[in-house]
């Protein structure tokens, strides 16, 4: 982990022009308030919304980039790994390319999400992978906690309070807890028990928009609208919804809203805006 404490979050938006073919990893710049000294610079590759529904090129370019760059910390999925029944042959084998490539130092860790399947789910479990179904896991090395609720079709709504008894701790003061959730309405709820960081996809930041990233399309959930993709604090807690990896309805199936992956670099944040109750819009993407 690079140390890097500064004393605001960065304010420039990531480019986004190239459209839909771009494979950069877009760097994100995050203050946390209370962030361990021993956690200044952790890194987190953030993947959401894979969508697999067979090995494509803008998978490959993924991985090609993930090969070059450094490694994170942390590789996280946020769900939606498969597209639908019956290609989860073809996910298995994106998922296993994308952690060979990504090369974790501490870890790799993914929740499920509304298309993610029971068969899927099997497939997982012979990856090196943390899944997350309403768990958590402890490191016993670092003040470091990553919880995550079950999103898939047979739970839909997760067990918050299953994840927090999984932590198997009364006292996580000192601790930075990150939650990972397929859907980004666990924000205030998440906030209510402390967690510092929420990570989240399902929305596709829209995935076709007006110009002006206004979203045409957000999904099924009862979020405001203007959760849609970005970055949200409410209290402590910050949220980050990505646009995700892959598209809903077709391959290729995006307007003025490109793919996303995150590389989302953590450092302290020496000057924390005064809690609220409300939900804050931080920067939108």
């Amino acid at each position: 982990m690079r140390s890097a404490c500064t004393t605001s979050n960065s304010t420039n938006p990531p480019d986004t022009r190239r459209g839909p073919r771009r494979s950069r990893i877009e760097p994100l710049d995050l203050a946390v308030p209370a962030l361990p000294k021993a956690l200044e610079g952790l890194t987190i590759c953030h993947l959401s919304d894979l969508h697999v529904r067979r090995p494509r090129r803008r998978f490959d370019r993924l991985i090609e980039t993930l090969e070059t760059e450094e490694p994170a910390d942390l590789l996280v999925f946020t769900g939606d790994l498969v597209a639908d029944v019956g290609y989860e042959a073809a996910t298995h084998e994106v998922v296993q390319r994308l952690l060979r490539a990504a090369r974790p130092r501490i870890g790799s860790f993914c929740v499920f999400g509304n298309h993610d399947t029971a068969a899927l789910r099997q497939r997982m479990e012979h990856l090196p992978i943390h899944c997350l179904s309403d768990s958590a896991w402890r490191d016993p090395q670092r003040p470091l906690n990553v919880l995550g609720v079950d999103c898939s079709p047979h739970v839909m709504f997760g067990d918050l309070l299953a994840a927090l008894n999984a932590e198997h701790a009364a006292d996580n003061a000192g601790r930075l807890r990150i939650l990972l959730t397929h859907r980004p309405d666990w924000l205030i709820p998440a906030s209510d028990a402390g967690i510092d960081l929420v990570l989240s996809g399902h929305t596709h930041g829209g995935q076709c928009r007006l110009p002006g990233l206004r979203p045409i399309y957000v999904g099924d959930g009862p979020w405001p609208c203007r959760w849609y993709s970005g970055l949200f604090r409410r209290g402590r807690t910050q949220l980050v919804v990505s646009r995700g990896v892959g598209d809903q309805a077709m391959d290729g199936l995006r307007v003025f809203c490109p793919p996303q992956a995150l590389r989302i670099q953590l450092r302290c944040d020496d000057n924390p805006p005064p809690p609220s109750n409300g939900v804050q819009v931080i920067r939108k993407w």
